[in-house]
């Protein structure tokens, strides 16, 4: 199948940018405020460059700028597919799951990306269990600011995701940075 017979690129995007994530609507959040698919992978991006800058410091042989480019990319098929809430993902299992993004990654054009979704969705790299600590802890942020707001409907994604984060933080060795960041110290 050739480029031209792919959902292009432009469309991801600009679904992308339109896409509230569900989960927080579904907690409350009015699409009005939602944070979109491409806000949250935009604060994961810069998040993942910090995060493996500070394993770099400390001699790991780490790409920030490909822990940074993963995070960007990890949800640019939900511009396809949609932001599957999580109750579905946990009912359609991980099996079916990667293979309706399998099935996406082949429908869409990303012009070269498509390499980078892969090292995504296998997160065998370092740079890739980086990107998945960002998105953990950029959707643990964003839990924390609606929180502040007033919906304590997203409180389960805000100890869900601070759990998730915590978990992957150790096993990378960052709870120290992960805690500066999550207490805004330094």
């Amino acid at each position: 199948m050739s480029c031209e017979d792919k959902t292009h690129l432009y469309d991801l995007l600009t679904a992308c940018k339109e896409l509230v994530r569900t989960g927080w609507m579904a907690r409350g959040v009015p699409p009005a405020i939602g944070e979109s698919v491409a806000e949250h992978s935009w604060e994961a991006a810069i998040l993942a460059y910090i995060l493996a800058e500070e394993l770099k410091k400390r001699g790991a042989a780490i790409s920030s700028e490909r822990a940074a480019v993963l995070a960007l990319f990890h949800d640019i098929l939900e511009g396809l597919t949609g932001d599957l809430p999580k109750y579905s993902s946990e009912k359609l299992g991980y099996a079916a799951r990667r293979l309706l993004e399998n099935k996406a990654l082949g429908d869409v054009c990303l012009l070269g990306g498509e390499e980078v979704v892969k090292e995504w969705m296998d997160a065998r790299t370092v740079e890739a269990r980086i990107a998945r600590l960002a998105d953990y802890l950029s959707t643990y942020l964003q839990a924390r600011r609606y929180l502040a707001a007033g919906y304590p409907g997203v409180e389960e994604i805000l100890e869900s995701t601070r759990d998730a984060a915590e978990n992957l933080a150790r096993l990378l060795g960052l709870q120290e940075l992960l805690e500066k960041i999550v207490n805004r110290k330094g």
